[in-house]
């Protein structure tokens, strides 16, 4: 059960309060997040919590939520999108429903979203580009569906993007190579069609990129030899043609190059060659 002297706590002023790794079960009551009023950090990760997360989460103050790896049930609460000085969000590993509020583009400090691993549906909600601040947004293995929102491509401080394992269609947004900060995106394992957009070889900082399982077709755009900190590229699994652009192998970053599963060119040009008998994964 949760703390026996949960009454107690619920009376301090407390600022900083971290229970994750232990084993704390039951319900969550609802006061945890009405009572603590001076609360910034509330850690609750990889325990036993069951049933639904209280809706009087939009209540709390806290910058900091960290519900992730627990039990919990049903949808995500809407009145979430009130907590207004919320800056990271924690649900993943849980097995929760529903759609992600459609208001979500309401918490304006919103650094990080994490609600992957559940069983979440519905569609992405619209407006993120709102989200000034968001470096963070991971809604991977769920069953989303439409589409991957542009508005991604405007939130120029985005470093962690992972849409992957849902049921998402359309094409990737091209305009998500105006992202400079980006450093990781996966998109793998939907139902993508298009092209496989040249204009993320403007993503210089981009160390890893893979949009395996998923119907693209074209070419590996040769823009990508210019992201010189790649060090993974996994296009598996499509409809991909063409050659692997030689200088992509030559890379100073790069240790793993995965294009099975497409109708490319068996034949490696000098520097991948040479890049597979030093070790670096080429297949």
């Amino acid at each position: 059960m949760f703390l026996a002297w949960e009454r107690n706590l619920l009376n301090t002023k407390l600022v900083f309060l971290d229970l994750r790794y232990n084993t704390f079960s039951g319900f969550l009551p609802p006061e945890v997040f009405t009572t603590l009023r001076e609360i910034e950090f509330l850690g609750l990760n990889n325990n036993e919590f069951s049933g639904t997360i209280p809706d009087t989460i939009g209540q709390s103050v806290a910058k900091y939520i960290m519900l992730g790896n627990n039990n919990f049930v049903g949808s995500i609460p809407a009145s979430l999108t009130k907590a207004h000085k919320l800056k990271e969000i924690q649900l993943l590993g849980n097995r929760l429903t529903g759609n992600i509020p459609a208001d979500l583009s309401a918490l304006r400090h919103l650094m990080l979203f994490d609600a992957s691993v559940n069983q979440l549906s519905g569609s992405i909600p619209a407006g993120l580009n709102s989200l000034h601040k968001l470096s963070v947004f991971n809604v991977s293995n769920n069953f989303l569906t439409g589409s991957i929102p542009n508005d991604f491509g405007t939130i120029h401080g985005l470093q962690y993007l992972d849409v992957s394992v849902n049921q998402l269609t359309g094409s990737i947004p091209s305009n998500l190579g105006n992202v400079h900060d980006l450093l990781y995106l996966d998109v793998s394992s939907n139902q993508l069609q298009g092209k496989i957009p040249s204009s993320l070889g403007k993503v210089h900082g981009l160390q890893y990129l893979n949009v395996s399982n998923n119907q693209l077709q074209g070419t590996i755009p040769p823009q990508f030899t210019a992201i010189q900190s790649l060090t993974s590229i996994d296009i598996s699994n499509n409809h991909i043609t063409g050659t692997i652009p030689d200088d992509l192998c030559a890379l100073k970053n790069i240790t793993k190059i995965i294009v099975s599963g497409n109708q490319l060119s068996r034949d490696l040009g000098p520097k991948c060659t040479l890049a597979k008998s030093q070790g670096i994964l080429v297949c």
